[in-house]
């Protein structure tokens, strides 16, 4: 499922962050990047001190890549700091703290302390509504990553107003066919799933990967997530034939994004995964189900780029074999 994970301190600082910011984001590698965020963080408190915005800022910057180098002990402490900072210069009520509340309830979730950050994500919501007018984007995306804790913690009746109300703010925003609205649907629908509502959570996935087929390329991997999910759907409602077709066409997506980068996505694993056990449940084990996998795999490397020597045909069936034996270590 999808949700947010950490957002810029500044509510509109997607718009303001520096082109140092972006150059750490977007080019260097991730021992590069926290080299450099360190000197700047040393840079802004030698500059401003220790307790100005601006070292709140870079401290954010530097809890987020640690965070996304699953470093989560090293960068909680960056992040409470900067929470701190900010709730001294701005006060408590301020939208800049709503951000640093809610991407330190992202960290906390992160570490599976899922009760430590509810307190946070609420207070956050509070002041994006006391802030912000009715219907901003800011506060969609908060009440997004609170249902999402909820539904972490099982409690999906609770969890179900909160997306549906983050889904009608974030259409006011974006129009109906906007990428972030199929995000919302499938999280709507995940909610929906675990409730055994099978039949009203039918329909948004489908819509959702109906806007990600519209706004994507075929092959974006978007648009396998969609097909997993309605695939295990299918597959919880018994409809295992039509699962099947589904499922081979998301591995297909992920094979031919392999071919271009040569690594196996952790969401290619899952849905191999997903694949052998609705084969399972089909009955269909063993080398059969190893052959159906392989085909489906070699659909996403565009028949007419294979080799029509045997030799060389064999090699790849031998190479596929090993991913696909790697990929089941990991069911």
């Amino acid at each position: 499922m999808d949700e947010y994970g950490f957002r810029p301190r500044r509510p509109d600082a997607a718009a303001e962050l520096s082109n140092t910011d972006q150059f750490v984001d977007t080019t260097n590698p991730p021992g590069d990047s926290e080299a450099l965020l360190r000197h700047m963080l040393a840079v802004s408190e030698a500059s401003c001190g220790p307790d100005h915005p601006e070292v709140a800022r870079a401290l954010n910057n530097l809890a987020t890549l640690l965070q996304t180098t699953n470093r989560f002990s090293e960068a909680e402490p960056l992040m409470r700091r900067a929470l701190a900072i900010d709730e001294a210069a701005f006060g408590p009520n301020h939208p800049v703290v709503a951000t640093i509340l809610g991407n330190l309830a992202q960290l906390l979730k992160a570490t599976n302390r899922l009760a430590e950050a509810e307190p946070f994500m609420r207070r956050a919501i509070a002041i994006n509504e006391a802030s912000f007018p009715e219907n901003h984007l800011e506060t969609a995306i908060q009440l997004n990553n609170l249902a999402m804790l909820l539904h972490a913690m099982n409690r999906f009746s609770e969890a179900e107003p909160l997306m549906r109300r983050s889904l009608a703010i974030s259409e006011v925003n974006f129009g109906p066919n906007h990428p972030e609205i199929a995000t919302r649907l499938s999280n709507l629908a995940g909610v929906l799933q675990a409730m055994n509502r099978h039949s009203e959570a039918e329909p948004l996935i489908r819509q959702a990967l109906a806007i990600d087929e519209a706004n994507d390329e075929p092959q974006h991997t978007r648009v396998a997530v969609r097909l997993i999910n309605l695939a295990q759907l299918l597959q919880d409602t018994n409809r295992l034939s039509e699962a099947e077709p589904l499922i081979r066409r998301a591995i297909a997506i992920h094979e031919s994004l392999y071919l271009v980068t040569r690594q196996v996505h952790e969401d290619q694993r899952i849905a191999v995964a997903s694949y052998l056990s609705l084969l399972d449940e089909m009955g269909v084990t063993g080398h059969e189900a190893d052959e159906r996998v392989i085909s489906a795999l070699r659909e996403g490397k565009h028949a007419p780029s294979l080799s029509p020597n045997p030799r060389a045909e064999e090699k790849l069936n031998r190479a596929t074999r090993r991913r696909l034996a790697a990929q089941q270590r990991h069911r």
